[in-house]
């Protein structure tokens, strides 16, 4: 269902806290599928970004979908600039330098009517100079420019001219001509990135006219840009993880970033005190400066930044592979949320989104939980001690949780322990090899700021191993769970994080063992495979990996792996079958595991056995 953003948000706003539940958003794309005990908000792309703080550039929304702007080389950017926000204006400089108009719309250059035209009729002026300044409306490859006078008057070129291309901050002189004698001036050159293109004029002592100036390119924009409008949930809620769908051609990029916050307005509002360099929030009578009054503000403007007492920053960069849900950084229950979406096409490989979604639980488990892991440094690949402490704020109009999840890319082994301040508690536990669900006693706001210390064993295989969790309420099943965050649960561990390193000893293989050490592939189903297992540590990223079986006269029998692997625990199954398909004859065969990375080379062989 698709309703206007009006009212969505006068709904939120009236929802009565007996209907609070679970509320699934979607930006663009289809509706979802509505489901039982579930609030749907659909919004379409144009929509989530057009109240406050919302703005997009670069972007087209047809079907649904987001997709940066493609051009041909026929395509004049000048004609359709202002439907991307941008335009055509000029700016005049008086005798000396000084500035006598900006900012004047001249339209006519950037309208396809060649009738139409920006002139010079003031000769009067010798030595001042008039620039025309087309914003593209966004980040373009730009290789051709063209400006000529109108038929009527061809002799009224420009002898005299700079083109310059500006990118955000960054400008880089085109051209620099001043004996023209083309009427038409139809400039080709190296590609350049740019938004804006300059055309400095010098005032000469003949009349002069500009009727088209345009701009061409190929390919897509250089970035799609995507800043959705504050959403207002209502009230202090807990986010769920985000999913989205799209593609991502080879070299393409996708960034979608978030953030949450306590208050409407994610900005901090700063002015010139008059005193100095002196800058402020506040306005005359203290209080902080609102949009409003900032925009009423004339050469006093001190900029804006993020308002961090009421918002956290920007998070990083989810990838792109983790699009079938991956948590929201929004580390407490807070009321306000944005997202922020980069499309990063090269050249002719694009990318694009259907609909980006998220979900939110009303009234929130928490309103905070820390929690720090001890040790921060492990052995890799070996089962060590870990002690998971964290501490959970929890106020009257919280739900509470019962439920305690945590993963990782490392291994779980075994659970020990759990204690709440200090005593011992019943627990059960769901035990998989990255992830560990912990049933706990129900924890409400009379136990807010009690310590609940969680004892297990672990193997981690790389540095910087995290242990994420989540509190969940059992009691609402449907509903999405709290994060953790890392932070100071207790003065007891000194490490206020929830990840471990690694003690780096220059290792890149353990633990190399078969299961089961003889195979007898007669097609029992027992012990007709065995698995080559090992574990990779301290790999940077990827590490390029081979697994073979040699006979012991050295000849290769079987290959059963080649490809990247990252740190982590493997198994490879051999059937006692060689690269033919052939079965092999009994004896005695050699494995050989080989880590290849850019600094060093590891190799681990052992025996294997095969019998009928």
């Amino acid at each position: 269902m698709r309703t206007s953003i009006l009212a969505i948000w006068a709904a939120i706003a009236l929802w009565p806290c007996d209907n609070w539940g679970l509320t699934l958003y979607r930006i663009g794309g289809p509706p979802p599928t509505q489901m039982e005990g579930v609030d749907i908000v659909h919004l379409a792309w144009e929509e989530a970004v057009a109240g406050f703080d919302g703005r997009t550039e670069g972007l087209l929304f047809e079907g649904g979908q987001a997709t940066p702007i493609l051009v041909t080389a026929d395509d004049n950017l000048a004609l359709t600039a202002k439907d991307r926000g941008g335009g055509s204006k000029s700016a005049r400089f008086g005798v000396g330098g000084f500035l006598e108009t900006e900012n004047e719309v001249t339209a006519g250059i950037a309208d396809g009517d060649s009738m139409t035209v920006f002139k010079n009729t003031d000769s009067e002026h010798v030595g001042a100079r008039v620039v025309l300044i087309l914003d593209l409306g966004g980040r373009f490859s730009v290789n051709r420019v063209r400006f000529f006078p109108s038929p009527q008057f061809p002799l009224r070129f420009i002898e005299q001219f700079i083109l310059t291309a500006y990118d955000d901050d960054r400008d880089e002189v085109i051209v620099s001509e001043t004996d023209n004698r083309s009427s038409t001036v139809d400039l080709l050159f190296p590609p350049q990135a740019a938004d804006r293109l300059v055309l400095s004029m010098a005032f000469r002592q003949r009349d002069w006219e500009v009727a088209e100036f345009e701009a061409y390119g190929e390919g897509y924009v250089l970035e799609g840009f995507y800043q959705t409008q504050i959403f207002d949930l209502g009230g202090p809620a807990t986010v769920g993880d985000l999913r989205w769908s799209g593609f991502k051609e080879r070299d393409a990029r996708v960034k979608i970033r978030t953030r949450n916050g306590t208050a409407a307005d994610p900005n901090r509002y700063w002015r010139f005190t008059g005193r100095g360099d002196e800058q402020t929030f506040r306005d005359e009578a203290g209080q902080p400066l609102t949009r409003a009054a900032y925009d009423k503000l004339k050469g006093n403007k001190a900029g804006i930044t993020t308002d961090l007492d009421h918002w956290n920053p920007w998070s990083g960069t989810y990838d792109f592979a983790d699009s079938t849900g991956t948590p929201i950084t929004a580390p407490n229950a807070r009321q306000y949320l944005q997202f922020q979406i980069l499309l990063l096409p090269k050249s002719f490989q694009g990318a694009g989104l259907n609909f980006v979604e998220f979900t939110t639980s009303q009234p929130p488990i928490t309103d905070q939980v820390v929690a720090e892991i001890w040790p921060v440094e492990a052995e890799p690949g070996q089962a060590t001690p870990f002690t998971y402490a964290f501490k959970p704020l929890i106020v009257p109009d919280n739900s509470g949780f019962d439920q305690l999840v945590l993963q990782t890319s490392g291994r779980f082994v075994g659970i020990d322990s759990v204690h709440v301040n200090g005593d011992g508690v019943d627990w059960t536990a769901d035990l998989a090899h990255k992830r560990l669900a912990l049933s706990l006693p129900r924890m409400d706001a009379t136990d807010s700021q009690k310590l609940i210390e969680v004892f297990f064993r672990a193997q981690v295989f790389h540095f910087g191993t995290t242990f994420a969790g989540q509190v969940f309420d059992s009691e609402r099943p449907l509903e999405v769970g709290q994060q953790v965050q890392g932070g100071d649960a207790t003065f007891a561990l000194d490490s206020n994080q929830v990840w471990t390193g690694i003690r780096l000893r220059g290792r890149l293989v353990s633990e190399v063992r078969t299961q089961p050490s003889v195979v007898t592939p007669n097609g029992d189903g027992i012990n007709d495979e065995v698995g080559v297992e090992y574990s990779l540590l301290e790999l940077v990223g990827t590490g390029q990996v081979a697994v073979d079986i040699f006979d012991l006269a050295g000849r290769l029998v079987r290959s059963l792996y080649r490809g990247h692997q990252r740190s982590g625990r493997h198994v490879h199954l051999w059937d006692g079958h060689s690269d033919d398909g052939s079965a092999v004859a009994p004896g005695t065969y050699l494995y050989q595991v080989r880590v290849d990375t850019d600094k060093a080379r590891e190799e681990h062989t052992g025996a294997i056995s095969v019998a009928y």
